[in-house]
């Protein structure tokens, strides 16, 4: 599981914090094993948030950052 943050404006979020809160207060197969904090999330013109977006935007963070870069 993961999760996209957005904190409220001159919030900021501390990652350990919040995942040692979700601990606390959530079942642990709820608990999100990596915590992404966004300045907004894309939404719809009805004002629903584009799941599928945000879930491409932050799993490519995640896979380019475990592909080794080679060569020229």
């Amino acid at each position: 599981i993961n999760c996209a943050v957005v904190p409220r404006d001159g919030a900021s979020i501390d990652e350990a914090e919040f995942l040692r809160f979700c601990k606390k207060n959530l079942a642990s197969f709820k608990v999100p094993k990596r915590v992404f904090v966004a300045d907004s999330l894309p939404k719809t013109a009805t004002g629903k948030i584009q799941r599928r977006l945000v879930a491409e935007h932050f799993l490519a963070k995640v896979s380019a950052a475990k592909v080794p870069k080679f060569g020229a």
